[in-house]
């Protein structure tokens, strides 16, 4: 139980800051600049994606694999990339300069962010998670949470910065957490890069053919939650993104949840011996997911009208239609995990990524200019259900695995029942958002006490 909490519940508050720095944002920031934003985002994660190369993944191969020199092995991946990656950040950060525009300099600041993300404290994460640290996890989950709303919060209030309020926070936020991962847990750095220099170069080789198939992955991922983001900015402008992009936020919720149970997962994957092992906590993670698909539902509308500005209700219907593609995305992170984690087998990953993405985007240049963001929210959804079969079908063929029970069909009906008894009796104002919120922690809190007491969650 110690382990989940401290894997789960930090990583969960880590990731839902946007949830809590969302109001705040559309106080200060115009849908423009939310679409500048996203769209600066989506540019720095695809940077990520091609830069570091998924080096992160290799960590969970290596451990998984118990060599007594998986120490040296990660040291050689991580410097290898590393000194890669810095080459490439400075090339696209003078190409940003010399050729963006004022309004999207940003991004190159924000490559900055991602970069050092990437190495002090992401990479630091991902061996945590792999060694079943859970301490110091925590305490690395905990130090971004405390630091980057507070920092952020007085750039933008007080000095008025607007967008690069995000990157100072952000900036702040990351260097503390990377001195604190350095501190605890050592470099990862080689010491001398030249010795054993064509040893460990045939050792990198090793590593990109692992990890390769996730940095196409991660690549086509981005077009196939991005491409929607940038079609609207081309035929909409930047202030339809940010009415877009803030139902995602909201909707993305339970990507946050789904990202926070997977740290668990992965640990059971990594140690499992058959299928019985990791069956169990399948099923109590679909689950989870639906109950939280049940909290946002419930929640959303009510929440747009009491503490979003008025330039962002708009966004409110389409909040329901990309709740069902983040649900697939969340499922779909279990046959992701059974391929590269038990299988060890990452070919078909970026296969079945390509093929949600060409769907995505052929279907987006056909509609979203004549049917607009109710369009992109549809095709977001169908993409990712398509993703989530692709995978399941190929993971079946090798292990016989179920993702839903019984019981998981009996939780949607009963959820499905109590939202329309709840949309249709109550209002959307803060009184109605109290008594939403109310009826939600009761639900919560019963199913949590069943669990526990029929022993449901070990």
């Amino acid at each position: 139980m110690k382990k989940i909490i401290l894997f789960i519940i930090p990583n969960m508050l880590s990731r839902a800051i946007s949830l809590f720095m969302f109001p705040f944002f559309t106080y200060y920031l115009k849908p423009e600049d939310y679409g500048i934003l996203n769209i600066s985002i989506l540019l720095a994660t695809g940077f990520i994606a091609i830069d570091a190369l998924s080096i992160n993944m290799h960590i969970y191969k290596t451990i998984k694999e118990k060599e007594d020199n998986y120490i040296l092995k990660l040291r050689i991946g991580y410097t290898g990339t590393f000194l890669f990656s810095l080459i490439i950040l400075i090339c696209c950060i003078v190409n940003i300069y010399v050729f963006s525009t004022d309004s999207y300099l940003i991004v190159g600041w924000l490559f900055i962010v991602y970069f050092i993300d990437m190495y002090l404290c992401s990479y630091y994460r991902d061996f945590y998670r792999a060694t079943n640290n859970e301490v110091k996890f925590a305490i690395s989950e905990l130090i971004k949470i405390l630091v980057y709303p507070i920092t952020t919060l007085i750039f933008l209030s007080h000095y008025d910065l607007g967008l690069y309020s995000v990157i100072l926070g952000n900036f702040c936020a990351l260097i503390i957490n990377g001195l604190y991962n350095i501190i605890s847990t050592g470099t990862f750095f080689l010491e001398n890069v030249f010795i054993g220099f064509n040893k460990n170069l045939s050792y990198l080789k090793e590593v990109y053919l692992y990890t390769f198939p996730f940095s196409i992955h991660a690549i086509f991922n981005l077009f196939l939650s991005g491409v929607d983001k940038f079609l609207i900015s081309l035929f909409g402008g930047n202030e339809l993104v940010g009415i877009y992009a803030s139902a995602l936020t909201i909707a993305g919720l339970l990507n946050v949840v789904a990202i926070a149970l997977n740290n668990y997962l992965v640990g059971n994957l990594i140690s499992t011996k058959n299928v019985v092992d990791f069956q169990k906590p399948i099923f109590i993670y679909s689950k989870c997911l639906l109950l939280t698909a049940f909290c946002i539902l419930t929640m959303s509308s009510s929440f747009f009208e009491n503490f979003l500005s008025n330039d962002y209700v708009l966004a409110v219907p389409y909040i329901n239609l990309l709740l069902i593609g983040q649900f697939f995305l969340a499922l779909h992170y279990l046959p992701l995990n059974i391929q590269s984690i038990i299988l060890l087998k990452t070919k078909v990953i970026p296969v079945a990524i390509f093929i949600a993405t060409i769907f995505n985007i052929t279907l987006n240049l056909i509609f979203l200019p004549h049917y607009g963001l109710m369009a992109a929210a549809i095709i977001s959804s169908v993409s990712y259900v398509v993703l989530f079969f692709i995978l399941y079908i190929f993971t079946r063929r090798k292990i016989n695995y179920k993702i839903f029970d019984r019981e998981f069909f009996i939780n949607l009906i009963f959820y499905l029942v109590l939202y329309l008894l709840i949309d249709l009796t109550l209002t959307t104002d803060l009184i109605g958002f109290i008594l939403r919120s109310f009826i939600t922690l009761i639900i919560i809190v019963i199913t949590i006490i069943y669990n526990i007491k029929y022993k449901k969650i070990v």
